[in-house]
């Protein structure tokens, strides 16, 4: 999401990748994409069973170690609404993990619509952990495409 804020307002990029993303328009938030009220405290917590959400696909070692490192999140970044959308001007390309817990491709789907070119990948919600040489050449491909 703050990619396509600061895209929207930026003169200097010419294409944008969303990689299980939010592709959220203007006057959207991530909770209100899934209908969710703004919780009152300040903090998200590390969702229960980060190894499984996030990294279903990746080997379990390294998966925890991942888990360590995600750390509690901003309410405000999960509720504040975009005021810019840059994939409304700038070329996108969406990167659809079909096997995502974190954002069901079925949510992917509808966000993905909003892009120009999409691609899909039979993995979870982080496959720069579970299948980066597939993820970089995908990229690769993207940006030689532009």
């Amino acid at each position: 999401m703050p990619a396509s804020q600061a895209a929207a307002e930026a003169g200097n990029v010419s294409h944008l990748v969303y990689l299980a993303a939010y592709q959220l328009d203007v006057g959207e938030s991530l909770l209100g994409f899934h209908g969710a009220p703004v919780p009152a405290e300040a903090t998200q917590p590390v969702p229960e069973n980060p190894v499984e959400l996030f990294y279903g696909d990746v080997g379990r070692d390294e998966a925890e170690e991942a888990a360590k490192r995600l750390v509690p999140q901003s309410t405000k970044s999960f509720g504040d609404v975009l005021t810019g959308a840059g994939w409304r001007t700038i070329p996108s390309t969406y990167i659809l993990c079909e096997d995502d817990r974190a954002l069901p491709a079925e949510n992917q789907e509808i966000l993905a619509a909003r892009a120009g070119t999409v691609h899909r990948m039979a993995s979870s919600h982080s496959p720069f952990l579970s299948h980066p040489v597939e993820l970089a050449a995908l990229l690769t491909r993207i940006s030689l495409a532009v």
